[in-house]
């Protein structure tokens, strides 16, 4: 049977690239999903300002969808920051890089 070789750094074991690259595509998967959950909550506090959304008390729902909308979109920065922390974007990819 073939082992498996372990290149260990600092006692701990060091992620392949490929490894890495699989860890990294939940989070950035999960920091957009989180961003377009904000842009849908900001599309809402928008239509409560316009009244194209009838509520009842419209200053609470309207603080509620903005305070919503700033809780996920920095979720999804965090999220984000982590990925390029374990995966930093190269040159060659710009559309990862620009983000």
């Amino acid at each position: 049977m073939a082992e498996k070789k372990i290149t260990k750094v600092n006692g701990t074991p060091k992620a392949t690239k490929a490894e890495r690259k699989e860890s990294v595509k939940g989070k950035r998967i999960a920091a957009v999903i989180f961003w377009l959950l904000g842009i849908v909550c900001e599309a809402l506090a928008i239509c409560v300002l316009n009244k194209y959304l009838y509520v009842t008390d419209q200053l609470l729902w309207l603080v509620i969808f903005l305070v919503a909308d700033a809780i996920l979109v920095i979720i999804g920065s965090q999220f984000w920051k982590k990925a390029n922390d374990v995966d930093p974007a190269s040159k060659s990819n710009k559309v990862k890089f620009f983000f």
